[in-house]
């Protein structure tokens, strides 16, 4: 999710967040995530002592308020200046508006520049550039002590929609927390960061523990709000901050199908490639398993070659899981729908033959996947329900069983790959046919249908479909397959006529 650990963060509190629990109130399905302060309570104090004679006074300083995102707050800071000739006493109350920003803030002084109260406009640090909770220090001790302690910071995470609303992302936080600890500055005592803790130490709340690469990562829902207060081990934390960020699962398929273009569906054809992916990089090794099919440790996924439910599963170094929606694998189910593009090919008989041809583009359901890597073999068998002209042993032509086989005609050949719309092209015939007509006749190709996925795969079977030809007595010949019928005359007449 590119994000890389730093010790200082800036808070975006203006962003559009998520939608249960966002504190914007915003309930769009897709948005951005956000990292807000959600509560902060802080007292720092300080004791300086210059020289008053030399013009420098000696100051103690005080500063003391709370805050809630909701409900915003109020800052007061009370300063006192002890110069050689005069005291200066200065209060000022900066006023937090909810969702972040210090607005104002007001002054009441009697120093050497005068008594005064007023307004003195709005504050240039907006808090989510940190000027709030870089004061975030409780005492414990006086004004000339100003030992404090930290972590009052409720920091929470709320997950973008980017995804499906409650669809399951990862989310991944690392903080860098350090020891507090009492340094003296100027001759003053005030409380500051120490030794950094190990990461082994660091729990990012509802996240858990911290790994060895620092990141804590947990399976939590879109639309969430998640809390990622770094806590640490030891007598006293200096303040933290998370980097915090929200991966949604994306699956991408290589081809649209011919009814659903949409390249993230869940539904797939046997065989099927589909990268899988997050929307952020996250920062952590993962292992990539799967029901069904397989799946590379590149998140590569391909669909089984039979019809099934496939749920591929990434688990993070510190054992979080997540799954990615289920796959539905379809198999070939035979032809969906067909096209006749011509009636002259493959065969454009003469005038007195009896004959008929037609050229078809088909497509093999569901269309709602892709086939692209399958290919196809129409099984040959035997002519069947044989009348009339095509009756076996009768005059003119004396037809045997070997004559009229689909076998010898075409069958038994693999085809394809289909194209990514699960397309491929037909021709059919049948003649040239010679008087006498005999009172015409006929017979049907009943042909079951093979599929496998590449050269090598396994041989699966489905019914398939029939191809059946007739002629009446004045030798008009008839073809239909696929639900399309295409018929000739001896005189040259074709319906449909398409060149």
């Amino acid at each position: 999710m590119n994000l890389t650990r730093q010790p200082e963060h800036a808070f975006d509190l203006k962003a559009s967040s998520t939608g249960g629990g966002d504190p914007d109130g915003n309930d769009t399905t897709i948005k951005s995530d956000e990292e807000v302060i959600e509560s902060d309570t802080w007292t720092t104090s300080s004791f300086y002592v210059f020289d008053p004679a030399g013009g420098e006074p000696n100051e103690v300083d005080q500063v003391t308020g709370n805050y809630t995102f909701a409900g915003g707050g109020l800052v007061h800071e009370h300063a006192e200046a002890q110069y050689a000739d005069s005291t200066g006493i200065e209060d000022i109350y900066w006023v937090l508006a909810p969702g972040g920003d210090i607005v104002t803030n007001y002054e009441y002084g009697n120093g050497p520049s005068g008594d005064g109260f007023g307004s003195s406009g709005p504050f240039p640090l907006p808090l989510e550039q940190g000027a709030l909770s870089l004061q975030n220090l409780n005492p414990a001790g006086s004004l000339e002590n100003s030992q404090a302690e930290g972590g009052n910071t409720k920091v929470t995470y709320f997950v973008g929609g980017t995804g499906q609303l409650n669809q399951q992302v990862l989310l991944a936080a690392t903080a860098t927390v350090q020891d507090g600890q009492v340094v003296e500055y100027l001759g003053a005592n005030e409380f500051g960061g120490g030794p950094t803790f190990d990461d082994s130490q660091v729990t990012d709340e509802s996240l858990g523990q911290q790994g060895s690469d620092g990141w804590a990562v947990k399976a939590e829902a879109a639309g969430a709000p998640v809390g990622v207060t770094p806590t640490a081990t030891g007598p006293m934390q200096f303040p933290a901050w998370p980097n915090a960020g929200a991966a949604a699962p994306i699956s991408t398929t290589v081809h649209p199908a011919l009814t659903d273009t949409n390249l993230h569906r869940t539904n797939l054809g046997v065989g099927e490639q589909v990268t899988l992916s997050f929307s952020q990089t996250v920062p952590v090794p993962l292992t990539w398993t799967t029901t069904a099919g397989g799946v590379d440790q590149f998140g590569n996924f391909t669909a089984p070659s039979n019809a099934c439910s496939a749920t591929v599963t990434v688990t993070a170094s510190n054992g979080a899981t997540l799954s990615f929606p289920t796959f539905t694998v379809f198999a070939p189910s035979g032809y969906d729908h067909a096209v006749i593009t011509s009636t002259h090919k493959p065969f454009n008989f003469t005038v007195y033959e009896a004959g008929a041809a037609m050229h078809q583009n088909v497509w093999i359901a569901p269309t709602s996947v892709s086939f692209y890597r399958v290919q196809m073999m129409e099984v040959g068998e035997d002519a069947s329900g044989n009348t009339g002209y095509f009756a076996y042993g009768v005059n003119p032509e004396y037809f045997t069983t070997s004559d009229l086989s689909h076998k010898n005609h075409g069958a038994g050949h693999w085809f394809g790959p289909l194209s990514e719309n699960n397309e491929f092209s037909d021709d059919c015939s049948s003649g040239p046919w010679f008087q006498p007509w005999e009172g015409g006749g006929g017979f049907t190709w009943n042909i079951p249908v093979c599929w496998k996925i590449g050269d090598n795969g396994q041989t699966n079977s489905i019914a398939g479909w029939n191809q059946i030809f007739s002629m009446d007595a004045s030798g008009t010949m008839t073809i239909t397959k696929y639900g399309q019928s295409v018929s000739r005359t001896i005189n040259g007449v074709i319906n449909p006529d398409i060149p």
